[in-house]
């Protein structure tokens, strides 16, 4: 329920949450000071006031400020939401790959080889030679050829 206020002429709302309030200066002159609204005959009262969020919104906030900000030595992470196959075993893969980038055990440069089946099946190292040239880069051809 919302609470009114009346005024002279007219019957204004007022904000029902904190964030309802408009953020904006009021001039000086316009405002009266705490003696001149006794004078007025007002009396000070303390009162509460609601917010949007609720107390597990707010905990959840604080605790993805603490999370990007990498406190308590931990590297600073985000959560992302992402669409995947609808099954365990890719789930699990992507938790794993997480996990890893997380821990600093994968970088985001070595999932660039997942596009290059070559890549994949031969593995980084042999890639890494057979595209360099060389004497290794021709005994590896021709193991690969004769396939011992």
């Amino acid at each position: 329920m919302r609470s009114e206020q009346l005024s002279e002429n007219n019957k204004t709302q007022s904000p029902e949450y904190v964030e309802d309030v408009p953020n904006k200066l009021i001039p000086a002159d316009a405002s009266l000071s705490d003696d001149e609204l006794v004078q007025g005959g007002l009396t000070r009262v303390s009162g509460w006031m609601r917010t949007k969020s609720s107390k597990n919104a707010e905990r959840q906030r604080r605790k993805r400020e603490r999370d990007a900000a990498g406190e308590d030595g931990k590297k600073p992470v985000r959560q992302i939401n992402l669409q995947a196959p609808n099954d365990d075993t890719t789930r699990d893969a992507l938790k794993r790959v997480t996990k890893q980038l997380v821990d600093g055990d994968l970088s985001p440069s070595d999932l660039d080889v997942i596009g290059r089946l070559d890549t994949m099946r031969l593995g980084i190292d042999t890639h890494r030679i057979l595209t360099a040239g060389g004497w290794k880069a021709a005994v590896m051809r021709r193991l690969l050829k004769t396939g011992h």
